[in-house]
């Protein structure tokens, strides 16, 4: 993990405030004669205790300890993540019922130390290299790649998650627009599904 940079201010690198650091400080520095201006940033999560956080993939890989090469395995080793697999197979194509499942398993056990909960997706590396985590991370904000099915947020969010899946308000709704798109459904489903997300929670894109 990239610690620290410092580089000249140049008007073209400011999104870097936005990105995965945060500017440390602003400072002269004579080069060659010339009065420069340098800003340095660290890292947002130098200070952050990763160890906290929980992590299941919901293509339920198994990562092999001899798999060097494995990004997710990468990802989990370098910030001491810990990975949950699931031992029973999920036979479901619909997602809330596979996060309904897996959150149902680490909820019934006593996870005290983690704050935060991940659903990764290990497919996300077959087009990005890179993958970023937020802190820090409020009760009613989701972090989602609609696209990979990623979602992730503090512990108690996550269980607000599992709470509102489960609940029969979100059946009837499931229930009421399957029947108004009858054969349909299955095409708009995951629309629908973070549809109804939305109107619970501050959902941030990633």
């Amino acid at each position: 993990m990239i610690k620290k940079i410092t580089l000249k201010i140049n008007p073209s690198i400011n999104t870097i405030d936005n990105f995965l650091f945060l500017k440390f400080f602003e400072e002269n520095i004579i080069f060659d004669g010339e009065e420069k201006i340098y800003k340095q940033w660290i890292h947002r999560n130098l200070n952050t205790n990763l160890s906290e956080i929980l992590l299941y993939d919901i293509q339920n890989m198994n990562i092999k300890k001899e798999n060097n090469d494995n990004k997710l395995k990468k990802l989990i080793t370098r910030n001491n993540i810990n990975y949950f697999k699931i031992e029973k197979n999920v036979e479901t194509e619909l997602l809330h019922d596979k996060i309904y499942t897996y959150l149902d398993e680490i909820f019934k056990q006593n996870y005290e130390n983690i704050n935060i909960i991940i659903q990764f997706n290990n497919n996300y590396y077959n087009k990005y290299n890179l993958f970023d985590i937020k802190h820090k991370i409020e009760d009613t904000i989701l972090y989602v790649n609609k696209e990979y099915d990623i979602i992730y947020s503090n512990k108690n969010c996550m269980h607000m998650l599992y709470e509102i899946i489960k609940s029969k308000y979100f059946k009837e709704y499931l229930k009421e627009q399957s029947d108004k798109k009858g054969k349909l459904f299955k095409i708009f489903y995951k629309r629908l599904f973070y549809e109804y997300l939305e109107k619970i929670f501050k959902i941030i894109n990633i």
